[in-house]
């Protein structure tokens, strides 16, 4: 296990891999937990495909890169949401630049999940994560984000 992580470290160190943002974990009797907080410079995005937990089928993902406490880390989520329209999350990184601090926090709100997206203390915000533009997620739906 030694091994594994100091060949993880170097890569790291060399820019060859980025972590998983994780904002919720999985638990073991079913659903998810929110990891708290996280202040997070953005980096970049770009569009990737990713995979539909639900079907297994491709879809189309937006990939976020971000900094956290010095080390790179990427967060994806899909571009559609579940009525075809655009995802919140989409609309809402479409109004921050690269470069602004953001506190991302993985929230519930009875049985459902969201991240909730707000810029750090100092900084100009240019929005705001609107209740009605957050999307339904039940328990069963959620994964890890």
């Amino acid at each position: 296990m030694e091994t594994c992580k100091e060949i993880l470290d170097e890569a790291t160190k060399k820019g060859d891999y980025k972590g998983k943002l994780q904002l919720f974990t999985k638990l073991e009797k079913g659903g998810t937990k929110a990891t708290g907080s996280h202040t997070v410079e953005l980096i970049s995005s770009r569009a990737v495909t990713g995979t539909d937990y639900n079907t297994k089928k491709d879809r189309p993902e937006v990939e976020i890169t971000v900094k956290e406490e010095g080390i790179l880390k990427t967060y994806n989520f899909p571009v559609k949401d579940k009525k075809g329209g655009v995802h919140y999350l989409v609309e809402r990184f479409a109004e921050i630049k690269a470069g602004t601090m953001v506190i991302l926090e993985g929230k519930k709100s009875g049985v459902n999940s969201y991240v909730d997206v707000n810029i750090a203390d100092g900084q100009e915000d240019v929005g705001e994560t609107r209740k009605e533009d957050i999307p339904i997620i039940t328990e069963e739906e959620s994964t890890e984000l």
